[in-house]
Parts: C-alpha cells; sequence; structure tokens
C-alpha cells in the first residue's frame, strides 16, 4: 500500500487553460487515492475556483500583483509562512512563474522535503534573461516532469544537467464511452465547422490561422474560437474583413467536451507547444486535427491519420488540409474514428500511476 503524502501543487491561477485543468484533475485523483493533496494559486480570479471548490480540493490563494512590489513582497512572506507551517512532503510547481518564485522559497524554508518542477511548454520560447533564469532554477529540482518527449529533448540541451532527474509523463484525459459509440461527425447538420481551443496568445498563431483561411473562398466555414487574452481584440477586428466565413467568440469554456461535440474538426496553429490539452481533449472528441508540427504535435498527431501536421508557418499547406476535411467527408469520418483511437494510452489511469511512482 503506498504510503499517503501531502503534496502541494503550485500554479499562477485558476484560469482556464490546459495545465489549470491537469493541475485540478491530477488534484482530485490523488487525493481519491489517499493523499492530502493542496492547491495553491499565486494570482486571486479564474473560473476553475469554482471547479477546485465542487472537487472538495483544499486550495489557497496569495494575491500578487504584476508591478505592485509591496503587495508582491507581503505576499511572498505569506508564502514562506504557509509552506513552514503546512510542512508538505512534496512541492510540486507548474509554469515559469512559479517555479522561478516559489522554487527558492521552498530550498529555503523546506529543504527536506522534495522538490518537483512541472515543464509544460518549451523552455526557449522567449529567449530572453527571464528564460535564462528559468533554465538556471530548473537543474535545482530533485524531479523534473515533462509532459512530452520534445520538452525532454530541449531539458537534455541545458549545461549541467541531471538527466536521471527528468521523467515523462503525458497528460491524462477522459474518455467516455458514449463519445466512442457515436461519431461526432454526425452531430451537426452541416460539415463545415472547426473549431479553435487556445487562450488569445501571440504564440498560439491565431492570426497564422487567419492566413489560411483568407486563402479559402470555398467552402464557407463556421469558425469557433474558444478562450480568451490579450490579443483577442485584434483577432476579432481582423475576422471582420474575412467575410466569406463566419465567426463565433465563445469565451472561457467549462464543458470542453460539450462543446467539440457540436464541431466536426479542429485547427491548432500554435507557434510553439509542449504536449497540448486541447488536442488531446478535441482527439477523444473524435475530432481530427489540423496543426503545425511544433514541441509536441506529433507524439498526438498521426499525419493523414487522425489529423495533418503541417510545417511551421505554411499557410498555403495548412489551408489546403482544412479545406479537404471541410469537404471529404469520408476522409474527415475516417479520422474521427481514428482520433479516438489515438488517445487511449493517454488515460488519468496511467498518468497517476508514474506520478503515485515518482512520489
Amino acid at each position: 500500500m503506498v504510503k499517503s503524502k501531502k503534496i502541494v501543487l503550485v500554479i499562477g491561477s485558476a484560469a482556464v487553460g490546459g495545465t489549470e485543468k491537469q493541475v485540478i484533475t491530477l488534484a482530485s485523483h490523488l487525493n481519491n487515492e489517499g493523499h492530502n493533496c493542496h492547491i495553491v494559486f499565486l494570482v486571486k480570479g479564474g473560473t476553475l475556483e469554482g471547479t477546485v471548490k465542487d472537487l472538495g480540493i483544499r486550495y489557497s490563494i496569495f494575491n500578487l500583483k504584476k508591478n505592485n512590489l509591496i503587495q508582491n513582497l507581503i505576499g511572498t512572506i505569506k508564502l514562506m509562512r504557509f509552506f513552514k507551517v503546512e510542512k508538505f512532503n512534496t512541492h510540486y510547481l507548474f509554469l515559469p512563474h512559479a517555479i522561478l518564485l516559489v522554487g527558492p522559497l521552498i530550498r529555503l524554508i523546506a529543504n527536506n522535503s522534495k522538490l518537483i518542477y512541472g515543464i509544460r511548454g518549451s523552455i526557449y520560447r522567449k529567449n530572453n534573461i527571464f528564460y535564462r533564469l528559468y533554465r538556471n532554477e530548473i537543474r535545482k529540482a530533485d524531479l523534473i516532469i515533462c509532459n512530452s518527449m520534445a520538452i525532454v529533448s530541449e531539458l537534455k540541451e541545458i549545461k549541467r544537467i541531471d538527466f536521471s532527474k527528468i521523467k515523462l509523463i503525458y497528460n491524462g484525459v477522459k474518455l467516455s464511452d458514449e463519445i466512442r459509440r457515436i461519431s461526432p461527425q454526425f452531430h451537426s447538420e452541416t460539415k463545415n465547422k472547426l473549431v479553435v481551443v487556445a487562450n488569445f496568445h501571440r504564440y498560439k498563431g491565431h492570426d497564422l490561422l487567419l492566413d489560411s483561411l483568407e486563402l479559402i473562398d470555398k467552402p464557407s466555414l463556421e469558425v469557433t474560437f474558444a478562450g480568451d487574452g490579450e490579443v483577442m481584440s485584434d483577432i476579432r477586428n481582423r475576422c471582420k474583413g474575412v467575410t466569406q466565413h463566419k465567426f463565433h467568440f465563445i469565451g472561457q469554456v467549462q464543458n470542453v467536451t460539450e462543446m467539440l461535440l457540436t464541431q466536426n474538426f479542429a485547427v491548432h496553429p500554435s507557434r510553439t507547444e509542449g504536449l497540448s490539452n486541447a488536442i488531446l481533449e478535441e482527439l477523444a472528441a473524435g475530432l481530427p486535427v489540423v496543426a503545425f508540427d511544433v514541441g509536441g504535435n506529433s507524439e498526438l498527431i498521426s499525419n493523414c491519420e487522425n489529423g495533418y501536421l503541417i510545417s511551421l508557418g505554411d499557410v498555403k499547406e495548412f489551408a489546403s488540409k482544412i479545406r479537404t476535411l471541410a469537404c471529404d467527408h469520408k476522409t474527415t469520418s475516417r479520422m474521427a474514428h481514428n482520433a479516438m483511437i489515438s488517445v487511449e494510452d493517454f488515460t488519468w489511469e496511467k498518468n497517476l500511476a508514474h506520478h503515485v511512482a515518482c512520489f
């Protein structure tokens, strides 16, 4: 029998995002396995806070704010006191800001506990001083958990890093028997509905997608954007000029699967990725995916089997594959079937077993 651990998972906020959803689901599963799991959000706000409450997961929020030195200093002191009082066995930190802020604190006040860093995206995405500090901090973890082989390969390029500390654990995804019995290709009257599940950040490539859509005159497509972020207004304005297609902006979505079942296929124009939780959910819902061949996308998408992988920036080929999925219903249905089969190894049972072994 596995000895119960007192584990804290630390992440920036409770905003809807792939990593945030993975953290919350992992905490819920760990609690169900008899562990004592606590989530720390460094920033106040986020719609997933309600999900945490509903699942009965203990959590704390430290209201750090950008460019507010005094409040951040007070928040950091409160964080240190919190970790010192709680005495967690394991500290599991996700994404650069949490790793850079909390990692040094844990080594200072709780150096007898296990310190784990969860790496979920390219460590070279912005090769500036922030990311150089981030790569330097990564080396100091007791264990580094990545969710794609692409990230493992990047980590192994860091000088003086201990390769034995690096572990690969793929994201988990919920597999629904009901979805697997009924192909979502037949859930809508039209066959030209495509969805983009990605928050509006520049690296997510919404502009590249619009470059592609401008090249498609027919068929007329119905494009749904799910997400929020700083460049959303720019993308909205640009969509007004692409009059041959219809666009819907639905914001952050709680029940992603229900929304996906109204679509025919998905596109993922991101310029950089780790292992995309959005793509996992789309494949599990039976949606073929068109994506650029970056990061861990090739670990999820088999070209011409459950979707298409396109060389980064090739908007003409991206447009061609979108047109194929919108017009060739036989190909789309075949890929929909393959999509659901392709994620059978990405179960939460496997994800949990690997995590428990690490803890």
